[in-house]
């Protein structure tokens, strides 16, 4: 059995204010928000359940509920663990994190460690968000084949403008946005989220 030697995070003997904790919880909401966000523009990849030793792991270690926002994931067979650190809290217990990361890994549970700029990258994450929205909008079967066959006859890309306007819903563009994050279409994240913005037509993988 190996043993844990926990390096005291700054934020162990930082006593915060009522209005210091209510800011970070709401960073930490918003950082979380746009986390998952992210993932669920992967549709191979599943949210779990975070395991009670990371959270011990995470006390051990002098972080708060609001210090790092955690998310536990299953792509495939493989379990992940992604903690995700602001801006503050990256730069400053950063040895902490590292510490947390091999105490984990010791336990055979995998951390992957995310700073904040990651995930509020721009302009992918507002797209994200959209998309997220977006997430468990009801496409009846008629709605989908429209739009893999205006998809198609257009030569397997169109812009979400043209698709939309083609398509009988009570919310084309959610209905759009809902097969981008089955993986069925494909948008380019790198570009800014516009009515003209081009759909594609997922390729699948080999």
């Amino acid at each position: 059995m190996s043993m844990i030697t926990a390096i005291p995070s700054s934020s162990d003997h930082a006593p915060l204010s009522t209005s210091s904790i209510a800011s970070r919880k709401r960073r930490h909401d918003r950082l979380s928000r746009n986390l998952r966000a992210l993932i669920a523009l992967c549709p191979d990849v599943h949210l779990i359940e975070n395991t009670p030793r990371l959270e011990v792991l995470l006390r051990q270690f002098g972080f708060r509920p609001f210090d790092v926002a955690v998310e536990a994931l299953r792509i495939g067979c493989r379990a992940v663990t992604l903690v995700c650190a602001p801006y503050l809290t990256w730069h400053r217990d950063g040895p902490q994190l590292m510490a947390l990361k091999r105490a984990a890994a010791d336990g055979g549970q995998r951390v992957v460690l995310i700073p904040e700029s990651a995930v509020q990258r721009q302009p992918r994450l507002n797209t994200a968000l959209a998309i997220a929205d977006a997430v468990g909008t009801h496409i009846p079967p008629t709605a989908r084949m429209q739009i893999l066959a205006h998809i198609i006859a257009s030569g397997g890309s169109a812009s979400i403008n043209d698709c939309a306007n083609d398509l009988t819903h009570p919310d084309p563009v959610a209905a759009i946005f809902q097969l981008i994050s089955e993986g069925v279409l494909t948008i380019d994240l790198s570009r800014i989220l516009l009515p003209d913005s081009i759909i594609s037509l997922a390729v699948p993988s080999a």
